[in-house]
């Protein structure tokens, strides 16, 4: 367990964080029609906001929509979409570019995490 106050660098958080999405989007393809039930994606979402809590080393006052900009973390919807344009070439690039836009849309339009959004107005880095 790492705490906020504790020595380990942003780089060794964003490893970690990488290894645990990784492990996330390894099984994606088989569950992402369950991302279609609210609670799933709730616990999804849950999962996602602690992981970025870590990276960035926030309270646990942090929106999830702020935690996830600051972290660069998207949502693993994407890997359904790159499921279904499997073997198209590119695709894994088009739906990148797409899913930025969508979520730079969201977050121009989330409620919460404003106090972010004056300092981060782009989710792209």
């Amino acid at each position: 367990m790492m705490f906020n106050s504790s020595g380990v660098r942003s780089s060794r958080r964003r490893l970690l964080d990488g290894v645990a999405v990784s492990i996330l989007r390894y099984g994606g393809p088989a569950w992402a029609s369950a991302l279609n039930v609210d609670w799933n994606l709730q616990k999804l979402e849950s999962t996602q906001r602690l992981m970025c809590l870590k990276v960035i080393s926030a309270y646990r006052t942090v929106s999830r929509d702020a935690a996830c900009v600051m972290a660069g973390m998207l949502v693993v919807r994407e890997d359904e979409e790159s499921l279904d344009m499997r073997g198209t070439r590119g695709a894994r690039k088009a739906i990148k570019v797409t899913s930025t836009i969508k979520w730079q849309r969201d977050w121009d339009n989330f409620s919460k995490g404003r106090w972010t959004y004056r300092l981060i107005l782009s989710v792209s880095r």
